[in-house]
């Protein structure tokens, strides 16, 4: 069966990354443009499906783009367009331009797939069942959660991950986590930046402990660097949490080795 044409046009290249590869990871064809001038001459070439689009960007954004691919008589966009943008306050504006659909960032990955079908079987009508379920790998890929506040930090951390064969979520925040994580939503591991913005990281992950029980998954604390001062208190509190004490590095790969050490460890254990 034919794949969905998507196509990105996002200025960011680590976001760009990202989203290429969630979407290329679900099967779709996935395109990608720089900038709305970009984009417009490479539209005939790929006809998409669909269209993700960043609001901000260099030579043309977003909305400049939109009004060159809106059919006015029609009242809607030459192809369908899932807005992206980091203003949540301008639902209104969507709604009269007739938009898809838009999420506001940071957005769940999940939320992401559930829209960009969503918006695909509405203007395209759902895939006709061939009466077998698409064949996956015997294990499913680790399901990990990033918990950090830092946007250029967690899409370095997401991008390696996801390159690496996991499925990667994302929380903002120890309140966002802890939602996510009382909601049973599956999560095999979750990493936890120290320095959060609404409670320290091994706070959480204490929380996390207490809200979830003994059957809580494997939890990776890290950070750029544990100061003195606090290397007492979160040394007691991890042992509280029952959980290593918090790596002292940004980098992707050695996140990816302690994490795969800790799937090894459950694995073993069980």
């Amino acid at each position: 069966m034919l794949k969905k044409r998507i196509m990105v046009v996002e200025d960011e290249k680590d976001i760009q990354d990202i989203l290429c590869s969630i979407l290329g990871g679900e099967g779709y064809e996935v395109f990608s443009a720089r900038n709305g001038e970009e984009a417009l001459k490479r539209l005939p070439s790929i006809d998409p499906h669909l269209i993700l689009l960043d609001m901000n960007m260099p030579k043309m954004g977003g909305i400049s783009f939109y009004h060159k691919i809106f059919d006015a008589e029609k009242e809607c966009a030459q192809y369908p367009v899932l807005f992206l943008t980091g203003r949540a306050e301008m639902e209104k504006l969507f709604r009269d331009l007739h938009v898809d659909g838009f999420l506001s960032k940071p957005f769940q990955i999940d939320e992401l797939l559930r829209e960009v079908k969503r918006i695909l079987d509405r203007r395209f009508g759902k895939e006709p069942s061939s009466g077998t379920e698409p064949q996956k790998s015997a294990a499913s890929p680790p399901k990990v959660l990033v918990v950090d506040g830092e946007t250029a930090s967690f899409e370095k951390i997401a991008l390696s991950f996801l390159n690496a064969g996991y499925t990667v979520n994302a929380a903002g925040n120890a309140a966002k986590a802890l939602e996510i994580m009382t909601s049973g939503d599956g999560t095999d591991l979750v990493l936890i930046r120290l320095n959060l913005p609404d409670m320290p990281g091994d706070m959480l992950a204490y929380r996390l402990k207490l809200a979830c029980g003994d059957g809580a998954v494997p939890m990776l604390l890290y950070t750029a660097e544990l100061l003195t001062f606090d290397r007492q208190l979160t040394r007691e509190i991890c042992q509280r949490a029952g959980i290593r004490e918090p790596v002292e590095s940004l980098d992707p790969e050695i996140l990816l080795k302690e994490s795969a050490s800790l799937l090894h460890d459950r694995r073993s254990a069980a």
